[in-house]
């Protein structure tokens, strides 16, 4: 990847100082309002799983990093069930938890960061032409943006996140329990 003036950008130290802002600012946030903060690591073997905490507490204030492991039995989708409030970088997983009524924070701030060549144009939301910032997203690294979306993940009334719901993730994702309906279309097509 390259960045505005077309140089090479090292995608670990990206990911590093991207993490390290926004894992931060969680930190902080929980902090001032008696939050728990928990992280879902990415990997399942427990070597994998090691050198993630250590990643994590290399570049967070965290003492202790409450870690949710994956495995083959307990994978994202069943630890989403017991949380409501998550926040991500840049993730389809971060879509498929919004679609399931869970409140996400989309932290789009790697390409800032990192100054992407046309980072500018990645957003939430693509395909669809939403702002840059709106009431669950960001584009912007600052404390102060980081901290309006946390707020607004946390504060915002059930009826107004609904709302924003039907406007910002409905037209892109939709949670279609045991895939009902890819089953009745593909039924139709079948019996064509």
């Amino acid at each position: 990847s390259l960045d505005n003036k077309n140089k090479k950008i090292n995608l670990y130290d990206s990911y590093l100082k991207t993490d390290k802002v926004l894992l931060n600012e969680c930190c902080r946030f929980c902090k001032k309002y008696n939050k728990k903060l928990f992280i879902l690591g990415r990997n399942k073997n427990s070597k994998d799983i090691d050198m993630e905490i250590e990643y994590y507490k290399k570049i967070s204030n965290l003492r202790v990093i409450n870690f949710l492991k994956q495995n083959n039995d307990n994978n994202a989708y069943k630890i989403s069930n017991k949380y409501s409030h998550f926040v991500s970088v840049d993730s389809s997983l971060a879509y498929e938890f919004l679609s399931k009524n869970k409140r996400v924070g989309y932290m789009n701030i790697r390409y800032q960061i990192s100054k992407f060549h046309r980072g500018e144009h990645h957003r939430y939301g693509w395909p669809g032409n939403f702002k840059i910032k709106g009431l669950f997203w960001t584009n912007t690294s600052s404390h102060k943006e980081i901290n309006r979306v946390l707020k607004n993940l946390y504060f915002t009334s059930s009826k107004d996140w609904m709302i924003a719901k039907k406007r910002y993730v409905e037209p892109i994702i939709n949670f279609d329990y045991r895939n009902k309906r890819l089953q009745n279309l593909l039924s139709k097509l079948l019996s064509n």
